[in-house]
């Protein structure tokens, strides 16, 4: 399972962040204003972002196995059981 609680490293507008400088709920108000974030899981590159009806779990490369959420609840609700889907 993929756990973006434990992300290696986080980019915001291509800046890296230190995990130890920004939350998970940081990155929910972030994405809640319309910012992107790359984030690296183990060597998997995902992009988090949000439209008018979804947050979208993308990885890099495969948007077609991109996950949809129906709001920021739902995403953090299942923020630790996203299914395995990277190869």
């Amino acid at each position: 399972m993929v756990n973006i609680l434990n992300v290696n490293e986080v980019f915001r507008n291509g800046i890296k962040i230190k995990m130890d400088k920004i939350t998970y709920q940081e990155i929910i108000k972030t994405i809640d204003r319309g910012e992107e974030f790359e984030i690296f899981y183990q060597s998997h590159k995902l992009w988090i972002s949000q439209t008018k009806e979804n947050v979208i779990l993308t990885p890099d490369g495969k948007p077609e196995e991109s996950q949809y959420f129906k709001n920021l609840s739902e995403f953090e609700e299942k923020a630790n059981r996203v299914k395995r889907y990277l190869a």
